[in-house]
């Protein structure tokens, strides 16, 4: 999900998970959600190479060894 103006993501992360309706998506189910810059994700600039790794980890993990 993507936060504008960095709005509060874990608010809005936790709302989510705890949906009603929303209860029988798997990544509900595991907690499996990410919070991204909106501003980030559609703009376009250099920062959005980090995102792409940021997410590229968050699904995979198990290809980002610990540092």
């Amino acid at each position: 999900m993507t936060e504008f103006q960095k709005s509060d993501g874990v608010r809005s992360r936790d709302r989510l998970l705890r949906d009603p309706r929303l209860r029988n998506v798997t990544a509900i189910r595991n907690g499996a959600v990410m919070t991204a810059d909106y501003t980030t994700s559609i703009r376009g600039s250099l920062a959005l190479a980090d995102l792409c790794e940021d997410v590229a980890e968050f699904v995979h993990p198990d290809l980002f060894p610990a540092a």
